[in-house]
């Protein structure tokens, strides 16, 4: 175990390092050099907390999609909340089935709640990156979270689904601010909090958004005029690489064969959907190697095939992976309980002791690499913003793995000792972002 154990530390000194080059990156985005943080300029209003009305929010996440009716009675106060979920389907690949399916749910909304006569200002929370021109436009730069639809890159997400709701006839909702959940997160705690100045994800995806001085932004970066003195910048750190940065094997396995090979390197060592996929490969190569389950082998159990499942899987390993290691029974009786779902009836009590030290050794350098990337947001804003030293985070693997979170705040600990960064859960901030958004923009309007 001492060489998987090697494999996953990180000192305070890697981390460090890897704060060092994310603000070095940052700054090459800022200024339109080579940087592998691409540093998108998003135009997103902050509020003020004085924004009234009522506004829809469309939230499209890596796994769900939903969307919300939110009404603000008065400043500072959220009235009556309606919503509806669901799974976007994975078996979209052209425009016209992943943006209709938008659209229909959103005229499907619109009609059960009787706002077909009422013309409704709505803000859309897309998930992946843009290159935005304006606060309601924006192309698609890539894929991310297990989704790869070619033709819908470079193209205006706001223009796909505003022409798929012509198509259905659903005119009476505008869409007129678009941001991601990283943005949402901030906006959404914003609201409520002005001393929030980062949004962060820990999701099934990761990112990260702060507020930056926009004279500090290169005009080439500048798609359109902004007039304000701060604006939000979503610097899509799960790009972020570099060549000092050390990977290990499975991290490598696990990047050749994702759907998006040689990109979000930094996300798929920190994000839930690769987790438990990490988890499962080291568990694998130890059965391999005759340290544990090696009598499972030839069985499904712990399989690492890249199969179409396999996204999924990884999403219920993900589950398992934070019961795992919250199990704190002498025999880790919890741990048992979860190898005999898996089709493991006989396992022993240091068989389930490997297990828990794999996926607790795969959560800490996850947690780890979380923290610094934040810290970079912190320290970048530190020298002309300090009192925005609360980070809003939203994400199911912040809020439903506790082991996560302590060695994200013991990671900040670490490289923050003194000056604190407060962090607060943004809850529904992606959703709630979106309609809070759409206020803003009215509001400036």
């Amino acid at each position: 175990m001492e060489d998987i154990r090697n494999m996953f530390m990180l000192t305070k000194d890697d981390l460090e390092k890897i704060v060092s080059k994310a603000l070095e990156e940052m700054e090459n985005g800022l200024q339109g050099r080579a940087s592998t943080l691409q540093m998108i300029p998003t135009y997103a209003p902050i509020p003020t907390g004085n924004e009234t009305g009522k506004f829809i929010g469309i939230d499209i996440g890596g796994t769900n999609m939903r969307i919300i009716y939110l009404d603000l009675p008065s400043p500072g106060v959220r009235g009556e909340l309606q919503t509806i979920e669901s799974v976007m389907p994975k078996n979209s690949h052209t425009n016209d089935e992943f943006f209709g399916y938008i659209a229909n749910k959103l005229k499907s909304f619109v009609y059960t709640h009787k706002l077909e006569n009422e013309s409704i200002k709505a803000g859309l929370t897309f998930s992946f990156a843009v290159n935005q021109e304006a606060i309601n436009k924006g192309e698609l730069v890539g894929w991310s979270k297990g989704w790869d639809i070619k033709e819908a890159i470079g193209k205006d997400v706001v223009k796909l689904i505003t022409e798929q709701m012509i198509k259905i006839d659903l005119k009476n909702v505008e869409i007129v601010a678009l941001i991601n959940d990283t943005v949402g997160t901030l906006i959404n705690l914003a609201y409520d909090d002005p001393s929030c100045g980062m949004g962060i994800i820990f999701g099934t995806g990761t990112n990260g958004c702060y507020i930056e001085k926009t004279s500090n932004i290169c005009a080439q970066k500048m798609r359109s005029v902004c007039k304000e003195e701060f604006i939000v910048i979503n610097t899509e750190w799960g790009g972020l690489d570099f060549k000092e940065f050390k990977r290990n094997k499975f991290d490598l396995m696990i990047d050749e064969v994702s759907v998006n090979k040689g990109s979000q390197k930094y996300e798929k060592l920190i994000s839930g959907i690769y987790l438990g996929w990490l988890s499962r490969l080291v568990i694998r190569e130890l059965m391999q190697k005759k340290v544990c389950f090696e009598r499972y082998l030839e069985k499904e159990v712990f399989s690492d095939e890249p199969d179409d499942t396999h996204f999924d899987e990884s999403r219920k390993f993900f589950s398992r992976h934070t019961e795992i290691t919250e199990d704190t029974t002498e025999n880790l009786s919890r741990v048992q309980v979860i190898l005999e779902k898996l089709g493991v009836t006989d396992s022993t009590l240091e068989e389930r002791k490997i297990l828990k030290e794999v996926c607790t050794l795969v959560v800490k350098r996850s947690g780890y690499l979380a923290s610094a990337v934040t810290v970079a947001l912190y320290r970048k804003m530190s020298s002309y913003l300090s009192s925005r030293s609360t980070a809003g985070i939203d994400g199911t693997v912040y809020q439903k793995s506790v082991p996560f979170k302590k060695y994200y705040i013991e990671g900040l600990d670490l490289l923050q000792p003194q000056d604190k960064i407060m962090c607060q859960l943004s809850k529904d901030g992606s959703g709630l972002g979106a309609v809070i958004s759409a206020a803003a923009v009215s509001w400036k309007q």
